[in-house]
């Protein structure tokens, strides 16, 4: 767990903001967090998450070339 999960639990919009800046997937989450404080933490982690993972695959594939 990195600061950012960290960040995703106690403030879902603030991390979101911080890897996609202004964005629809921000507002998204701002939506789900106000809505429910956990539908908003629970976006927040799988967004993070999948963006890590996709960027972390690339990275790897390239590397295996």
């Amino acid at each position: 767990m990195d600061n950012l999960d960290i960040i995703a639990i106690f403030y879902p919009p603030v991390a979101v903001w911080l890897v996609f800046g202004f964005s629809k997937v921000f507002l998204i989450n701002l939506v789900l967090t106000v809505c429910g404080f956990y539908p908003g933490v629970i976006h927040a982690l799988r967004i993070l998450h999948e963006t890590y993972t996709k960027t972390h695959d690339t990275h790897n594939a390239r590397n295996t070339l």
